[in-house]
């Protein structure tokens, strides 16, 4: 599984996690965006704000979507002053 930064508009490898933490690691997402995580056939949207867990002002959108291949999830972030 590939995590990718898009960095002043160009898209940049930034992290390789093992396929073995996939399904955990999109199942915390869900968790965290108040989707349903039993849920794999239909599109999903949510959104983190990381302020309700005591961090830094920062907003997490996160999107699943259902794919021939498997399933593609998305992130985009942005920090709020």
């Amino acid at each position: 599984m590939r995590v990718r930064l898009r960095v002043d508009g160009e898209l940049q490898r930034h992290l390789e996690v093992p396929a073995q933490y996939r399904f955990a690691l999109v199942a915390r997402l869900k968790i965290m965006s108040d989707l349903d995580i039993s849920e794999r056939r239909k599109p999903q949207d949510g959104k983190i704000d990381f302020s309700r867990f005591g961090g830094a002002r920062i907003e997490l959108t996160h999107g699943h979507r259902a794919h021939l291949a498997g399933s593609k999830t998305w992130c985009c972030g942005c920090c709020r002053a």
